[in-house]
């Protein structure tokens, strides 16, 4: 059927997009880039989160892909050993994006799913406003 076509296909387009995750790295370490280029890439990254939400939203997108990609978001280095010190922060644009998709998709989520993560999502948010060097995030992160 046509919905099986056009599932299939955007399926494929997101995996080919996750595939070129290198897209993440060049942000991170784009000292060597120009003002528009960032820019260019920044507005991609977030049509595409943007994109992924709405995809959750509608059933083409499991609820356990979109729990990876909040928690990559917030936690790009990985959980900390509890008690040890803290990991990578998030970049500035990185906690943009957690919150806008978790305020897409998080009225749709399970306990099973998001949900479950609540704790370690509040405990990393109190941990950003302390400790982020950017000060419009660390006011974002007083909100949750």
């Amino acid at each position: 059927s046509a919905y099986r076509r056009l599932k299939k296909s955007l399926l494929s387009k997101l995996q080919q997009l996750y595939d070129r995750s290198d897209m993440l790295d060049e942000l991170k370490n784009g000292d060597s880039m120009s003002d528009e280029v960032r820019t260019l890439k920044l507005s991609e990254f977030k049509a595409n989160i943007s994109f992924l939400g709405e995809l959750f939203l509608v059933d083409l997108v499991l609820e356990k892909l979109v729990n990876h990609v909040l928690f990559k978001l917030l936690f790009p280095g990985g959980v900390e050993a509890p008690g040890g010190p803290p990991g990578v922060l998030p970049k500035d644009y990185e906690v943009d994006q957690f919150f806008a998709l978790l305020r897409v998709v998080g009225h749709r989520t399970t306990e099973e799913g998001v949900r479950r993560y609540t704790d370690e999502y509040i405990k990393r948010c109190n941990q950003l406003e302390k400790d982020h060097p950017v000060k419009r995030t660390q006011f974002k992160a007083m909100d949750i």
